[in-house]
């Protein structure tokens, strides 16, 4: 191998890694970089204002930023909504309102597969713009521990911030560095590509929902978030997840690995022992599991379940904090035909959890 060959492989390195970057920026499907005419930030602004919500398609803005957005440009709310996507249906502007007997305006600020560094950061932005009189929490079966999605790090700064207001220590995390590292990612160029193949430029437009108002149980063209910042799924994943086939257990959706560490449940501990001490009332919130993820007494989903949910009671107890809802679908009532999927209650479901008796707990 000569000195000219490695000359070559390196340029060759150089540039393919140059084209990619200029891919990632010019395209940026998730319009992290802020270079497209639309961004987040102007969804958010955009969408706070809208009457039925904006169009949301797939691979256009980022969820997390939007979310972030609607914190800081959002309308007031008594309470605010901090969860994983099983959250993300609960809001003002679904029929009839969530939560209306603690709630009399409510915003949703739930993302895709919020882990706890989710939590933390989305509680330090709402605190830092809002100061809601309940922040409702949907603890999913992996909150408690570290680690289990890494898109919160598009907010690292905020999560730095939490773990500075809740415990007194500070990150090492990077969000420049981050960004950077994301230009070359192979996942992010593949989102890249394939807006680049399925979308013309113009159809990045920021887009009204209605009038009409989408059905939630039919879907649109696209997602749509309502400006309360609530979802509907689109047509397309509505008809998929209906015709899917639900094993017993269900898919073990990060049920699996490090579950319930000490460390983490200590800290979001800290961060609900914080927000009370800021005259804000945490809220504990726990959506059920299709009854066929129920059915296997062994699975990786039903373990989750039933060590959190203790957990979560043992934690509102000590802390004199509501609990909404359980895991168990028997005991909110829901039946079969009330999921999208195996983890996805629709609003028909979601609308009993409030009036589930505060003493109720999972089954063993």
């Amino acid at each position: 191998m000569g000195p000219r060959y490695l000359v070559q492989l390196v340029a060759s390195t150089v540039l393919l890694l140059a084209g990619v970057c200029a891919l990632n920026l010019i395209i940026d499907p998730a319009g992290l970089y802020g270079l497209r005419k639309n961004s987040p930030e102007h969804y958010a602004r955009v969408l706070a204002k809208s009457e039925y919500g904006l169009w949301w398609p797939a691979d256009s803005f980022d969820e997390r930023a939007i979310k972030a957005g609607l914190l800081r440009f959002g309308p007031p709310a008594d309470c605010i909504v901090i969860g994983s996507s099983h959250a993300m249906q609960i809001g003002s502007a679904v029929l009839p309102p969530s939560l209306r007997a603690d709630c009399g305006s409510l915003l949703n600020a739930a993302v895709s597969g919020a882990g706890l560094e989710d939590h933390l950061a989305l509680a330090a932005i709402t605190r830092r713009s809002r100061t809601p009189r309940h922040i409702v929490f949907g603890i999913a079966p992996w909150t408690f521990a570290f680690g289990k999605d890494v898109r919160w790090t598009r907010y690292a700064d905020d999560y730095a911030e939490a773990r500075r207001l809740t415990q007194g220590k500070e990150t090492t995390a990077s969000p420049q560095l981050d960004a950077i590292r994301n230009l070359v990612s192979l996942e992010y160029t593949q989102r890249s590509i394939k807006a680049a193949l399925k979308r013309s430029p113009g159809q990045q437009a920021i887009m009204p929902a209605g009038p009409p108002a989408i059905d939630p149980e039919m879907g649109g063209q696209h997602a749509v978030l309502r400006s309360d910042g609530s979802l509907v799924y689109s047509a397309d994943y509505i008809a998929r997840a209906s015709q899917a086939a639900i094993p017993p257990g269900g898919s073990a959706y990060k049920t699996e690995g490090a579950l319930n560490e000490p460390e983490a449940i200590a800290l979001y501990r800290s961060m609900l022992e914080w927000l009370m001490r800021e005259g804000i009332k945490p809220v504990l919130l726990l959506t059920p599991y299709h009854p066929t993820v129920w059915d296997d007494a062994n699975s990786a989903n039903r373990r989750a379940m039933l060590q959190t949910e203790a957990i979560v009671r043992d934690i509102a107890r000590s802390l004199s904090l509501q609990v909404i809802g359980s895991y168990d679908p028997l005991l909110t009532g829901c039946t079969s035909s009330e999921f999208f999927d195996f983890m996805h209650a629709r609003a028909k479901c979601l609308d009993r959890l409030e009036v589930l008796p505060a003493t109720a707990g999972v089954a063993q």
